[in-house]
Protein backbone atom coordinates (compact mmCIF):
# COMPACT_ATOMS: atom_id res chain seq x y z
CA UNK A 1 0.00 0.00 0.00
CA UNK A 2 1.77 3.32 -1.12
CA UNK A 3 2.16 6.11 1.71
CA UNK A 4 2.28 3.14 4.54
CA UNK A 5 4.30 4.28 7.39
CA UNK A 6 7.61 1.52 7.87
CA UNK A 7 6.75 0.58 10.98
CA UNK A 8 3.33 -0.60 9.88
CA UNK A 9 4.67 -2.63 7.30
CA UNK A 10 7.54 -3.90 8.94
CA UNK A 11 5.20 -4.83 11.94
CA UNK A 12 8.03 -3.55 14.58
CA UNK A 13 8.46 0.27 15.74
CA UNK A 14 11.90 2.00 15.55
CA UNK A 15 12.15 1.82 18.78
CA UNK A 16 11.71 -1.68 18.87
CA UNK A 17 14.86 -2.02 16.55
CA UNK A 18 16.87 0.34 18.61
CA UNK A 19 16.40 -1.83 21.89
CA UNK A 20 17.19 -5.09 20.06
CA UNK A 21 20.77 -3.51 18.50
CA UNK A 22 21.25 -2.26 22.48
CA UNK A 23 20.68 -5.04 24.12
CA UNK A 24 18.17 -4.39 25.29
CA UNK A 25 14.77 -6.89 25.85
CA UNK A 26 11.90 -6.76 23.21
CA UNK A 27 9.59 -9.55 23.08
CA UNK A 28 10.50 -12.83 21.44
CA UNK A 29 7.93 -12.27 18.37
CA UNK A 30 9.66 -9.04 17.27
CA UNK A 31 13.15 -10.62 17.89
CA UNK A 32 12.27 -13.10 15.34
CA UNK A 33 10.90 -10.69 13.10
CA UNK A 34 14.02 -8.51 13.22
CA UNK A 35 16.28 -11.65 13.06
CA UNK A 36 14.67 -12.93 9.98
CA UNK A 37 15.72 -9.41 8.36
CA UNK A 38 19.11 -10.04 9.42
CA UNK A 39 19.20 -13.67 8.34
CA UNK A 40 17.72 -12.43 4.68
CA UNK A 41 20.35 -10.27 4.18
CA UNK A 42 23.40 -11.38 5.26
CA UNK A 43 24.84 -12.30 2.01
CA UNK A 44 25.01 -8.98 1.52
CA UNK A 45 27.87 -8.73 3.90
CA UNK A 46 30.44 -11.58 2.95
CA UNK A 47 32.59 -11.16 0.05
CA UNK A 48 31.70 -12.21 -3.55
CA UNK A 49 32.59 -16.18 -4.71
CA UNK A 50 36.13 -16.13 -6.41
CA UNK A 51 38.42 -18.16 -8.84
CA UNK A 52 40.21 -18.36 -6.51
CA UNK A 53 38.18 -18.94 -2.88
CA UNK A 54 38.70 -22.62 -3.96
CA UNK A 55 42.30 -23.07 -4.97
CA UNK A 56 44.53 -25.34 -3.19
CA UNK A 57 46.93 -23.89 -0.94
CA UNK A 58 50.85 -25.13 -0.74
Amino acid sequence: MPCKPDEAELGFTYQDIEDFLTGKEVCDEVFDMIYAFYLKGDHKAKLPITIYDNKKQG
